[in-house]
């Protein structure tokens, strides 16, 4: 059972260091291109 909680435990570990990892390239590595611009489109007849 004690080597159960010890695999359990490496296991969490190696999972959260992975999340860790997978967030700080997404923050770091990924370009921030800002949020997308709101466009409005005139609804006239010609355009539907």
């Amino acid at each position: 059972m004690k080597k159960l909680f010890k695999i359990l435990g490496y296991l969490v570990l190696v999972i959260v260091i992975a999340v860790a990892g997978l967030i700080t390239y997404v923050k770091v590595a990924l370009p921030n291109v800002g949020a997308a611009p709101d466009l409005k489109i005139e609804k006239t007849p010609a355009r539907i």
